[in-house]
């Protein structure tokens, strides 16, 4: 069927097969579509505004460049589509499945992705800021230098996922799953990670000034060279981490367990470590400027190389 450029606002399309069609530029704005087959539908540049496809099958279906604002694809299967460069700002994707779907470079701010399912999506360089992932399977998605500035990812799924160099800054990351993640050189300003599973996530170089950590499982963790000035890691779970070359200033460790961790070069001046577990904690060429020691387990001050950092 070739609909290209077709005008079919407000159409009624419900439950229609258009499976294979070709939409390329068409205009859908507040048509019905709920229902809908569209599978491998052609719909480059198509505008698909306030349009509604709840639970329509989109699966491999082509909307590079098509606009979506506002609309509402709830339940809507999008396996393996094509949304690079589209425009899907405040749409409502509530439990819709887009595993393997390639949203690289899309526009997608203050959108509800509610517990949806996004295993190995590609959203590379993708603008997300303010949207909602909570609950939502972002297993090994590719999350690669997008902006992602306040989203919420309460109890969401990212183990395995790729967020290198992605800007995080105030997200909503309580109680998710970043299991084996990739983090390198990520912005996590001011991030909210309470409870947060970090298990052998790589945080090299990552910013993680004022975010809170507090009971975060961060086990085996990798934080070379990382910034946590004033983060709060209250009785979380660093054991065996490595914070080599970490700047902990004045960071709180109160009731922390850093057993086996490794803060050579550290920089922990005003850190505070109170009641915190440092067995077999390496502290060569650390900073200990105005540290609080008072009551950690393990802790033997006359061990400790004192050569601060340069």
């Amino acid at each position: 069927t070739d609909l290209r450029d077709a005008n079919l606002q407000g159409a009624d399309l419900y439950r229609a097969n258009l499976d294979g069609a070709l939409l390329s530029r068409a205009n859908l704005q507040d048509a019905q579509l709920d229902y809908a087959n569209l599978v491998r539908t052609y719909l480059r540049e198509a505008t698909l505004t306030n349009a509604n496809l709840v639970s329509a099958n989109l699966r491999n279906a082509n909307l590079t460049d098509a606009q979506l604002e506002v609309a509402d694809i709830r339940s809507a299967d999008l396996r393996g589509a094509k949304l690079n460069y589209a425009n899907l700002d405040t749409v409502n994707a509530d439990s819709a499945n887009l595993s393997g779907a390639n949203l690289s470079q899309a526009y997608i701010s203050n959108a509800d992705f509610n517990g949806a399912i996004l295993v190995r999506t590609t959203l590379q360089g993708a603008v997300l800021n303010g949207s909602n992932f909570q609950i939502a399977d972002l297993s090994q998605a590719n999350l690669q230098g997008a902006q992602l500035k306040g989203v919420g990812f309460n109890r969401a799924n990212l183990t395995k996922a790729n967020l290198e160099g992605a800007n995080l800054t105030n997200a909503k990351l309580a109680i998710a799953d970043l299991t084996n993640a990739q983090l390198t050189g990520a912005i996590l300003h001011s991030a909210y990670l309470h409870s947060a599973m970090l298990t052998h996530a790589n945080l090299s170089g990552v910013d993680l000034q004022e975010a809170q950590l507090r009971e975060a499982n961060l086990s085996n963790v990798t934080l070379v060279g990382a910034t946590l000035e004033n983060a709060n890691l209250i009785r979380s779970t660093l054991t065996e981490a490595n914070l080599t070359y970490t700047n902990l200033t004045r960071c709180d460790l109160r009731g922390a367990n850093l057993t086996g961790a490794d803060l050579s070069y550290a920089n922990l001046t005003q850190a505070d470590f109170a009641q915190a577990a440092l067995i077999d904690v390496t502290l060569q060429g650390a900073n200990l400027s105005d540290a609080n020691f008072k009551g950690a387990i393990g802790f033997n001050p006359g061990r400790v190389p004192r050569k601060p950092v340069q």
